[in-house]
């Protein structure tokens, strides 16, 4: 009876959660992004770092998962996995810091959200006769 002979490197796949996890990552960054961009806009930096911290939780999971399972079937991907990890760190801390961010920006610039705008405290009138 013959030995079977070692898979070669080309043939084995990528295991599944590696792929996926950098790409949570990267989703997670879009959304860290878009939270900087909003950070002038009362409310939407808490909501986008809601979705990025969210997004942030899934690439570590899945680059955790797929880092054991890349070691233990020896699937390639482990550099993806890594990405993953690290995107997914990255964007839990942004994810906290960002509307920090936003909140001392409008406590230092003396702003309250109105409807749709930004305006200074001194400029809000409470009543038409005023």
């Amino acid at each position: 009876m013959e030995t079977p002979q070692p898979v070669p490197a080309v043939l084995t796949k990528n295991n599944i959660y590696a792929v996926l996890s950098p790409i949570n990552g990267g989703l997670a960054f879009l959304s860290n992004c878009l939270s900087l961009v909003l950070v002038i806009i009362p409310g939407l930096p808490f909501l986008c770092a809601t979705v990025s911290g969210l997004l942030s939780l899934g690439a570590l999971a899945t680059g955790v998962v797929g880092l054991i399972q890349v070691k233990r079937n020896g699937e390639k991907g482990k550099g993806l996995a890594v990405t993953g990890i690290l995107l997914g760190l990255l964007g839990l801390i942004a994810s906290c810091l960002i509307p920090l961010l936003g909140t001392a920006l409008w406590a230092a610039l003396g702003w309250q959200g109105s409807n749709s705008l930004l305006v200074p405290v001194e400029q809000i009138v409470c009543c038409p006769a005023c």
